[in-house]
């Protein structure tokens, strides 16, 4: 039989190299071709040096948790080897963002050496990557309406005069700067005055070396995806309107918006602009595609604006391919699935080159149901869109379960389950999913129409369309009964709150349903810290602890006295964190009275969110759960680490590491899988860095140059004696500070159903474990290790 080698190329020289390791691990994720297809990975660094590595590295959260290891546990290519490996691909899919895989360049290599590869020719990648020339060559000498722009670039001695005339000339209040070699969302700045844009241009010009300044655009933000059908013509899909927001005055899309579950952000696929401007944004796109001489898929991003114009702003020659990107929901508007959609693009290369991509193998028909429950309404309900939805697209590969994704919301404080089709469970927040819900169940779905025109056009079958229609909705007890009835396994996708609090885990253990992770009671102890850490210290195991906690009751906050906490806690700052929610809403650090008076003031006003830069070392907004109680704790400080050029740089300064640990349990045995060490920017690691890929470092393994192998297995065995005290079921995440010098483990917290997002640090352990468990397989092992008569054996501690 002949095997099919595909090569996948990510990461890169530019900015956008974490974004092209969250595609590249989608892309990877839904080939499922059994035996027919051997896929090989390449990744570039950021100086392009090219190295072949195995699947495990792509479920870290960014290229810097691996690309200081690569010498040592990648094969690092040469020049020539690099070529030699290219000349062995029968098809190279370049998923590369930005500089080197959207300029032209590699595209150029794979033509020079008369490689097969995917996506666009060098010449049209050259044309749409340059805003500068996109703007000349391709929209304004073919007729499409533009903005007026000011192109500055480094050395230019004018550039602040420029930036005033440009002001005056057009009058304008506010611009946009962006770079004008880069992603769509990359670099781009708001500056509300002349003044600001002088500054942004100043800075940004020494990273960037060439700008675009252009005034704010008036109107309604859109993208459209664009693919080749079988007779080689381009066919524009149903675009997606963004509307951010809340936003404080700042509405620019940028890298944060478009890659995070945030409520700033919502988005409308099909927009929300009718029929006739929906038309000529699918019409423009398709002639754009022509234009250039695009290949195989095309995103491009544009304005519906208020003067009744559609502007094309930005071209992207390679769309970001992460789980629940704009490809993947509008392909699912139409029917398409993950695993369709790529091979519809794997199919449009091979064809146009004379190739053969082989066709998905069968799997087994009998399966059991896993019903995947996500969202709710706490503060980390975004969150658990990311881990529902990644649980339930893993689930569709495996060969023994069959998911269905389900949202629980609250309407009149009533729990409500709803079926999801495929397509709104791509949504990114459970109101971008309400809204879906409420639009098809009131005037029924409006593009349907427009479905069955692109599915003809595009030659797709409707036959193995995925489902776009609402299922069923029912109150939580029918959707318990429900599953009762179907023998269905409930795999619980929520953090915080009620889903974690082991509320819903009683309900399922009344009506006899499996479920994932701990039992009621084990459930209800973890989700309180301040027990949880109670019971720790009662351990009285020599060497561990729990840290130094004080609980306080909502309406004691007034009259806290930061010296006496500080004293209590031998701390000389404190962490303040609800006791029985999830383990990164409403977490901050406070150095200062003034501090603590404005976090008791934010939760007296019933602030839902802390502005970003409002307590020690925030960098980022965080969410706000309302708190009957708070726990504060010690606040420990931590090594410095850095990961610089490819090298680890460790500084030693107090001794202590935060680490994650994940602990697998089956038939009342514990495991505990390797460390990882969690490299915090700001002090506390923010929700984006511990479940959004692309941000935030974890080293898995330790390395032994910071943490000594006696000391990893020390703490491993630690968390195997605390999960086994704790009655876990499953699996669970125990989250510590342990220190160098000393060999002290201090427990932080228990998350009894961790964040299971696609680069979440369990599945970067599982990858280590020896052999590999690969995301799929520990999801496996997860829902076949908890029964209802394994949690008579463990019970809880």
């Amino acid at each position: 039989m002949y095997v099919f080698k595909l090569l996948l190329m990510c990461g890169g020289p530019s900015f956008e190299r974490d974004i092209s390791l969250n595609s590249v691990r989608s892309v990877y994720d839904n080939i499922n071709r059994g035996g027919k297809v051997e896929t090989g990975i390449i990744f570039v660094d950021k100086h392009r040096g090219k190295h072949l590595i195995t699947s495990h590295f792509l479920y870290s959260n960014t290229t810097s948790d691996f690309d200081f290891k690569l010498e040592k546990e990648g094969l690092r290519l040469s020049e020539e080897e690099f070529v030699a490996e290219l000349k062995t691909a029968d098809l190279v899919f370049p998923i590369l963002h930005g500089i080197y895989g959207e300029d032209g360049e590699i595209q150029g290599l794979l033509e020079q050496l008369g490689v097969a590869y995917v996506g666009s020719p060098a010449s049209a990648c050259a044309k749409m990557y340059n805003k500068e020339t996109a703007d000349y060559d391709v929209l304004k000498s073919n007729g499409f309406y533009t903005i007026p722009k000011l192109y500055v670039r480094k050395g230019d001695s004018d550039a602040g005069r420029k930036i005033k005339r440009f002001f005056d000339e057009y009058d304008l209040a506010d611009v946009i700067i962006k770079p004008i070699e880069g992603g769509s969302s990359v670099g781009v700045i708001h500056a509300a005055d002349v003044k600001k844009a002088k500054n942004v241009v100043h800075k940004h010009l020494a990273q960037f070396g060439e700008l675009v300044v252009e005034p704010v655009c008036m109107g309604r933000e859109f993208t459209v995806m664009t693919l080749q059908n079988h007779k080689g013509a381009p066919v524009a899909l149903l675009p997606t309107e963004i509307e951010i927001i809340d936003a404080g005055g700042n509405n620019v899309f940028n890298k944060r918006r478009k890659y995070l579950a945030t409520t700033e952000t919502h988005y409308y696929c099909p927009a929300r602009f009718g029929e006739k401007t929906i038309e000529k944004i699918r019409a423009g796109a398709t002639e754009l595609f022509r234009i250039v001489g695009a290949a195989d898929f095309l995103r491009i991003d544009g304005w519906a604006l208020d003067n009744g114009k559609i502007y094309f702003s930005d071209f992207n020659p390679i769309s970001g391919m992460e789980q629940n990107s704009f490809i993947f929901q509008q392909g699912a508007r139409i029917g398409l699935s993950h695993e369709q959609m790529i091979e519809y693009i794997l199919n449009s290369a091979a064809r146009r080159q004379w190739l053969e991509f082989p066709p998905k193998e069968s799997q087994k028909s009998v399966k059991r149901q896993v019903n995947v429950l996500m969202g709710g309404w706490t503060s980390e309900r975004q969150v658990s869109l990311m881990s529902g939805t990644n649980v339930w697209l893993k689930l569709l590969h495996s060969d023994d379960y069959s998911p269905v994704p389900y949202l629980l919301f609250q309407e009149n404080g009533q729990p409500f389950v709803l079926e999801i089709p495929y397509a709104i469970a791509l949504n990114h927040t459970t109101e971008e999913m309400i809204y879906q819900y409420n639009v098809i169940k009131n005037s029924g779905s409006e593009a349907e129409a427009y479905i069955a025109k692109i599915r003809e056009d595009l030659g797709v079958s409707a036959e193995n369309a995925c489902s776009t229609q609402i299922g069923k909705l029912m109150t939580l007890d029918e959707f318990i009964s429900l599953s009762k009835s179907q023998g269905a396994y409930v795999f619980i996708g929520l953090h915080g709150g009620f889903g974690e609090d082991g509320t819903l885990q009683a309900g399922l253990e009344a009506a006899g349903v499996e479920f994932n992770g701990s039992g009621s009671k084990c459930s209800a102890l973890c989700m309180d810290k301040y027990k949880t850490g109670e019971l720790v210290n009662g351990m009285n195991i020599e060497g561990l602890r729990a840290c130094r906690k004080k609980l306080i009751r909502a309406d004691e906050v007034a009259a806290l006295n930061l010296p006496d906490i500080v004293r209590e806690l031998k701390s000389d700052k404190i962490v303040v964190k609800p006791n029985d929610d999830g383990c990164s809403s409403g977490v901050v650090i406070i150095d200062s009275e003034q501090k603590l008076s404005e976090y008791i003031g934010l939760l007296a006003q019933g602030s839902k969110v802390i502005p970003e830069n409002t307590f020690y070392r925030q960098a980022e907004k965080i969410n706000l759960p309302p708190m009957d109680t708070l726990l504060l704790e010690e606040f420990i400080e931590t090594d410095e680490i850095e990961i610089a050029d490819k090298k680890l740089k460790y500084a030693h300064k107090t001794g202590w590491l935060e680490l994650t640990v994940g602990v697998l349990e089956s038939k009342g045995v514990y495991h505990a899988l390797s460390p990882s060490i969690t490299v915090a920017s700001n002090g506390i690691l923010s929700i984006e860095e511990k479940f959004q890929g692309g941000t935030g470092v974890n080293i898995t393994p330790p390395p032994t140059e910071v943490i000594s192998g006696r000391l990893t297995d020390k703490i491993r065995k630690y968390c195997e004696l605390t999960a086994q005290k704790f009655g876990i079921g499953g699996y669970c995440r125990i989250d510590i500070f342990a220190n160098n010098g000393t060999g002290e483990v201090i427990i932080i917290e228990i998350n009894t159903l961790p964040g299971l997002s696609p680069s979440t640090v369990l599945f970067q352990q599982g990858a280590k474990e020896s052999p590999a468990l690969m995301p799929t397989e520990l999801l496996e092992k997860i829902v076949s290790s908890v029964s209802v008569e394994n949690r008579a054996i463990i019970g809880v501690g």
